[in-house]
């Protein structure tokens, strides 16, 4: 990592015509590449060596053109290899390869790896394209490509897409400027954790990097492979139930009988765990509202409405503090092929997370909350080193049936929750009886040790479980 200032780019690739967009404090720099007249060799030099590139998927594809551009390849050769990697979806390593364009291949001095660039799709929340991304931050202008990628362009139409290619520079600037906090958090841990550049790296492969890290110091240095199916992954297992889970009622309790009797079994070609009898499409009527389970969690099943609070009623929601950490903590989990040392090593970061946001150091925290909440997901990935399905059933489960036993004990004391989603309940109920609630979160929460956090709603107004919006109290 650099303390290099952030030059923001974008480029268009015809055939007959190539052009690179380059914005550094705050003034814009053009270069167009054609047959007749390649873009300057020194000016894309020094900009690829004085400063830190940022753009929008650039490292599986603007990365690989800059450098096409500085070394003279023609406007013909740089098409076509847009096309590999747009339409073919070739891989941008095997690209990289095939052109000789990374230090291994000893061919260019200014190759791919002296390439110092932040590419914030990884970073950004979910899979869109640029377009979509600035449509949701609002940005002044948004734009599609305004000539036909495999037309050749005249000169007018160059002038139309330089103006156009400024644009999605400035939709580069202003996303990350608004995810600058995310970019500050990745360069933080970076520096923490023996200078690993993190700035382009997504929540979950930043958690699988420190995760196997720490574990593999754990275990002397010994590294950590990519478990196999069949071989260390089974193709088929049962839900193995922590101590805690244990029910009153008979719907319930014949629940967890037929769950415990389950066998679930894997995908072979996706390594995606295939719901058993016993949870799939499975639905139970609560009071106000219908349960549905599955391996994302527990959600309720609702119907669009809106509710306020006053003065004789109040509408609160509790939320499990980490509930997945927390499980699989408790319930002494880890992957196999990890052994001991991921238990011991999660177990410390969950545990000194909890104490530094209590002193108040917000980087580590923030550090280890992205670590413990951004691994979950690569359980469930086969190509991920952290993949784990027994552990993922184990643990998702455990989350359901735990947010089941807090759903059965409020019930059974004649609250009735409207909605419930993954880790959180949302009730309204009379405000004579906020205390009597609360001793039941309270003693719930030392019974399972996993603390409970509520907070209170002056209206709550939603379409569906994923689609509300509250006002705090």
């Amino acid at each position: 990592m650099s303390n290099k200032g952030l030059a923001f780019y974008d480029m268009e690739i015809y055939r007959n015509w190539c052009c690179i967009n380059i914005k550094l404090n705050d003034r814009f720099y053009r270069y167009e590449h054609t047959f007749n007249r390649p873009a300057p060799q020194d000016h894309l030099a020094w900009f690829m060596l004085n400063t830190t590139l940022v753009g929008f998927n650039n490292q599986r594809y603007d990365d690989i053109m800059i450098l096409m551009m500085y070394h003279r390849f023609t406007t013909k050769q740089m098409y076509d290899v847009s096309q590999r990697l747009i339409v073919d979806k070739e891989p941008a390593y095997k690209v990289i390869e095939s052109l000789k364009l990374n230090k291994k291949s000893n061919m260019y001095i200014l190759n791919i790896d002296s390439l110092d660039t932040i590419d914030i799709m990884n970073v950004l929340v979910g899979k869109a394209g640029l377009k979509l991304y600035g449509a949701r931050v609002h940005y002044k202008k948004l734009q599609e490509l305004p000539i036909p990628f495999d037309q050749l362009t005249t000169w007018e139409q160059q002038r139309i897409l330089v103006n156009y290619c400024d644009n999605d520079v400035g939709v580069t600037e202003y996303l990350h400027d608004t995810i600058k906090g995310e970019f500050d958090l990745r360069i933080g841990m970076g520096k923490q954790y023996d200078g690993i550049d993190l700035r382009s790296k997504s929540g979950p492969q930043i958690a699988e990097i420190l995760l196997v890290k720490m574990c593999e110091q754990a275990r002397d240095g010994v590294t950590i492979l990519k478990p196999k199916i069949g071989v260390n992954v089974p193709t088929e297992m049962r839900y193995d139930k922590p101590y805690w889970i244990k029910f009153k009622t008979d719907k319930y309790k014949k629940l967890l009988s037929e769950i415990c009797n389950d066998t679930f079994y894997l995908n072979e070609k996706t390594g995606h765990l295939i719901l058993g009898d016993s949870v799939k499409d499975r639905i139970f009527l609560s009071n106000d509202c219908s349960l549905k389970m599955g391996i994302g969690g527990l959600h309720a099943v609702t119907m669009p409405g809106a509710r306020f609070s006053s003065e004789e009623y109040a509408i609160e929601e509790q939320d499990f503090a980490s509930l997945y950490p927390h499980i699989i903590v408790n319930s002494n989990s880890y992957p196999l092929h990890f052994g001991v040392s991921f238990f011991d090593t999660y177990k410390y970061i969950l545990a000194s997370r909890l104490e530094d946001k209590h002193a108040g150091r917000k980087l580590e925290s923030n550090s280890k909350k992205l670590i413990l909440n951004s691994s979950f997901g690569q359980f469930s990935s086969m190509y991920s080193r952290l993949y784990a399905p027994q552990l993922l059933l184990n643990t998702t489960l455990s989350g359901q049936l735990t947010l089941l036993m807090l759903i059965e004990r409020v019930e059974l004391q004649g609250f009735n929750i409207f909605t419930a989603n993954t880790d959180s309940i949302t009730l309204i109920y009379k405000r004579n009886r906020i205390n009597e609630f609360h001793k039941i979160c309270d003693d719930f929460s030392k019974e399972v040790n996993i603390q409970l956090e509520g907070d209170f709603y002056s209206k709550y107004i939603q379409m569906n479980v994923n689609n509300y919006f509250a006002v705090y109290e």
